[in-house]
C-alpha cells in the first residue's frame, strides 16, 4: 500500500512530516510530564518551530496529541479513494485508507505505549480522542457518499465506515499488543478476509 504522502510534491510531503513530528513530540511530552507539564512554546522548541507555525498545523495541544480528523485524507488520498470505485469494493478501500494513514504516521508499539500512558495519566483527554474519531468518521462518510453517489447519512455508508474502523482497530490491536510478526497491512488483509467469510457463512 502506498502511504498518504505518496505522489505529493516536496512541499506537501515536508508539511506532512512536520505535522507528524509535532504530534509525536506532543505525545512524548504528555506521556513524560502530563498534559499541563509543558507549554506550547516548549513543544515548539522541541521540534524547532515557531508558535505561529504550530498553530498553522494544529488548533491546540489536545489536537496535536491525537491528530486532526482530516489527517491522512489529503487531496490526493481522498481523490484516489473516490476514483477507485470501479477497481475495488468500498470496504477494502476504506480499510486501506485507514491503514495507509497509520503506516505513514509511523505507528509503533512505542506510540501505543505513549497513548496508553497519556490516557491513564490524563483521562479527561479521552473525550478529545473520541471526538476526533467521531469527526473523522463523519469525514469518511462524506467521502464514501461521494464515491458511491449517495448521501452521508445513508445506512450503508455509515455501516461501511463502522465496519472498516472495526477491522482497522482489530489489526492495530494485534500489531501493537500481541507482538505479531505480520505487517499492519497483512493483519488488516486477514481481518478483512475474516469479515468476508462471516458475511458469506
Amino acid at each position: 500500500m502506498k502511504t498518504s504522502a505518496a505522489g505529493l510534491g516536496l512541499r506537501e510531503r515536508q508539511g506532512i512530516e512536520r505535522r507528524e513530528a509535532i504530534a509525536r513530540s506532543a505525545r512524548n511530552l504528555t506521556a513524560e510530564r502530563g498534559f499541563n507539564g509543558f507549554t506550547v512554546e516548549e513543544l515548539c522548541e522541541s521540534v524547532g518551530i515557531s508558535r505561529r507555525t504550530f498553530f498553522n498545523y494544529f488548533p491546540s495541544k489536545e489536537q496535536a496529541i491525537f491528530g486532526r480528523p482530516e489527517d491522512g485524507l489529503e487531496d490526493d488520498a481522498a481523490a484516489d479513494f473516490v476514483a477507485n470505485r470501479d477497481r475495488s469494493p468500498v470496504l477494502p478501500s476504506l480499510v486501506g485508507l485507514g491503514i495507509n494513514h497509520l503506516v505513514s504516521a509511523g505507528l509503533t508499539q512505542a506510540e501505543a505505549a505513549n497513548f496508553a500512558t497519556i490516557i491513564e495519566r490524563e483521562p479527561q483527554l479521552l473525550a478529545t480522542a473520541l471526538n476526533t474519531g467521531n469527526k473523522r468518521d463523519a469525514l469518511l462518510a462524506i467521502l464514501v457518499a461521494e464515491r458511491e453517489g449517495t448521501t452521508a447519512d445513508d445506512p450503508s455508508v455509515l455501516l461501511a465506515v463502522q465496519l472498516a474502523g472495526t477491522i482497522v482497530r482489530s489489526a492495530v490491536m494485534d500489531f501493537l499488543f500481541l507482538n505479531s510478526p505480520s505487517t499492519l497491512e497483512d493483519l488488516a488483509a486477514s481481518r478483512l478476509a475474516i469479515a468476508r467469510a462471516l458475511f458469506t457463512a
